[in-house]
C-alpha cells in the first residue's frame, strides 16, 4: 500500500526547493556580475584594438567593414555619436558617420531596390538598425 506523503516530508521536499532556488538565484547573480566584467574587459580591449588600428580603420574600406561586422556582433556601435567614446579614439564625425550608415543600408537593399529609396523609408531603416540614438535623425 503506497502511503500518501506526512507533513514532515512536504516540509522536507519545501526546505528543499527553496535551497535550490536560493542556489540558483545566487548563481544567477555571480554569472551576471561575471558577465559585466567580462563586457567592460572587452569594451576596454576593443578600444585598445581601435586605438591600435586606427589609421587602418581609417584608410582601408576592408578592414573598416570587417571592424563594424565584428562590432555588430556583439551590439557594439563604434559610430553612435560624435560624443562618444569611438570618435576620440577613431576621429570622426556625425553627419560623416550617418553618411556611411545611410551608405550601408543603400547597399544592404541594393538587390531589392537597386540602393533607391524614398528619404522616409531610409530614415525608418536607420532607426531600426540602430538601437541607441544620442542625436534624432530627421529626414531633413
Amino acid at each position: 500500500m503506497h502511503r500518501r506523503p506526512g507533513l514532515a516530508q512536504l516540509r522536507d521536499q519545501e526546505r528543499l526547493r527553496q535551497q535550490r532556488a536560493e542556489v540558483g538565484a545566487k548563481a544567477n547573480e555571480q554569472l551576471l556580475v561575471d558577465l559585466r566584467r567580462l563586457a567592460e574587459s572587452f569594451r576596454i580591449h576593443l578600444e585598445e584594438f581601435a586605438s591600435r588600428h586606427k589609421k587602418e580603420i581609417q584608410d582601408d574600406p576592408h578592414f573598416r567593414s570587417r571592424f563594424h561586422q565584428m562590432c555588430s556582433a556583439v551590439g557594439v556601435d563604434p559610430l553612435m555619436s560624435r560624443k562618444s567614446a569611438w570618435t576620440d579614439l577613431l576621429g570622426g564625425d556625425y553627419y560623416h558617420e550617418l553618411a556611411v550608415r545611410i551608405v550601408e543600408v543603400c547597399m544592404r537593399t541594393r538587390n531589392l531596390n537597386g540602393g533607391l529609396l524614398s528619404a522616409s523609408e531610409l530614415v525608418d531603416r536607420l532607426r531600426r538598425t540602430r538601437r541607441t540614438f544620442s542625436e534624432r535623425i530627421s529626414v531633413d
